[in-house]
């Protein structure tokens, strides 16, 4: 009985981590795509358009490669 109660405090506790975890990255996901258009389109007058194309391609394949890690 002891062990069934502690089984299900330990399950009760990884459901708890795991939906406050998938809160947290979300959150992540939304600060992080909020910081990129930051950048894209507050800096832009800094170094030029070239910059700001470079940099925009930069973005464009890190935000890339997240999304196929992300898928996988």
């Amino acid at each position: 009985m002891v062990a069934t109660a502690v089984l299900a405090y330990i399950i009760a506790i990884y459901y708890i981590i795991s939906v406050e975890m998938v809160v947290a990255w979300r959150i992540f996901e939304i600060a992080f795509i909020v910081a990129l258009f930051i950048i894209l389109f507050i800096r832009k007058d800094e170094k030029g358009i070239k910059w700001w194309l470079l940099q925009t391609a930069i973005i464009l394949l890190l935000v890339a490669i997240y999304l196929l890690f992300r898928i996988i």
